[in-house]
């Protein structure tokens, strides 16, 4: 019988074997696509003279990577959509002031957008599955705004506005 890991976002994770040698032991997982039957991967993980927290440990970790691998390999840097996944909205970004701003959006575990919006301009940035970490902006001719940051939000809504005095500042718009 399989026993089922931990949640792993859009995957199932089982471990179906054991293995043993006379140096490790070891495990056998299974790893694939939620709700896709019969397309998986078969990941031989063995652990060389290791407590079982730190065994616990590299099994998260190499699950990460191997899904993190899978996903930007399929697109071109971005986590994918997928069939029954809904993506992220994409960011939409205003400058609210009255020059010009350039910008950048970074995400976690993903590439970089950088944007250029005209005084009262918006711009539209797709994102697929990737969460948004920071967003810088810098006035032309007038320095850097203070930035929007987060551990990794799923928020679409973002204005560069006029704060206290002179200073600008990238805030989430609520609704």
């Amino acid at each position: 019988p399989s026993k089922m890991l931990q949640n792993y976002p859009g995957y199932d994770a089982y471990i179906t074997g054991l293995a043993s040698l006379p140096t490790s032991a070891g495990l056998l997982v299974s790893l694939q696509p939620s709700g896709e039957k019969g397309r998986h991967i078969l990941l031989h993980i063995y652990y060389f003279n290791t407590s079982e927290i730190m065994q616990k440990s590299v099994l998260a970790t190499l699950l990460c990577l191997t899904i993190l691998h899978l996903e930007v390999t399929k697109g071109q840097g971005r986590l994918p959509y997928r069939p029954g996944v809904t993506p992220y909205p994409a960011v939409n970004i205003r400058n609210n002031l009255d020059v010009s701003v350039t910008g950048e959006v970074h995400y976690a575990l993903c590439s970089d957008d950088s944007f250029s919006l005209p005084a009262y301009g918006s711009t539209t940035l797709s994102r697929g599955a990737c969460l948004i970490t920071k967003i810088t902006a810098t006035r032309a001719g007038q320095g850097g705004c203070t930035s929007y940051e987060s551990s990794g939000t799923s928020y679409s809504q973002f204005a560069v506005i006029l704060d206290k005095g002179d200073a600008c500042t990238v805030t989430r718009i609520v609704n």
